[in-house]
């Protein structure tokens, strides 16, 4: 993982996609949209981290999206340090990990068996982040008036092609 010490106002937002025999359709409407992209005035940047090619869409209005394919996983994200923390975890180095966070297992837990497509949001940091942002209080205060106060994240998980019935 990179040595840096995390910042709760940078958004954590990762996404992670394996796609399978779709792989080369996935990679040519992505060529399509960074041809598009550098119309429009923006620019790529590539690096190798740990022998992935990180590829960087750059634009002027945009924040940077970084992603790279690591086999048949598209992995994305805007925060590249996440980014390439997520490929160092898979090219086997050690350190934190989500799975290692006790409130994303008990949220995925939470909600069900079929994880096909997973979204996860910790509630406790993204609040913490907007009200680092907000100096008056009034974001803290809203927070506790309406109780979420005690909401420590967000999960949602759907299965894609299950039978009724059978579980599967």
């Amino acid at each position: 993982m990179p040595e840096q010490a995390e910042d709760v106002n940078q958004p954590r937002i990762l996404v992670m996609a394996q796609w399978g025999q779709a792989l080369l359709k996935v990679r040519e409407t992505i060529d399509k949209v960074l041809a598009q992209a550098a119309e429009a005035g923006a620019r790529t940047k590539t690096e190798d981290y740990r022998g992935v090619t990180i590829t960087t869409l750059i634009s002027k209005s945009d924040p940077a999206l970084g992603y790279c394919f690591i086999d048949d996983c598209l992995v994305g994200s805007a925060n590249l340090d996440l980014l390439k923390s997520v490929i160092a975890r898979i090219k086997g180095a050690a350190g934190a990990a989500l799975a290692d966070d006790p409130d994303y297992t008990a949220a995925a837990k939470a909600v069900g068996p079929h994880h096909d497509i997973d979204l996860y949001v910790s509630a406790k940091r993204a609040i913490a982040a907007m009200s680092a942002e907000e100096p008056t209080g009034q974001l803290k205060a809203a927070v506790t008036n309406l109780g979420f106060d005690n909401v420590i994240s967000l999960g949602l998980s759907v299965g894609i092609g299950r039978e009724a019935g059978n579980g599967s």
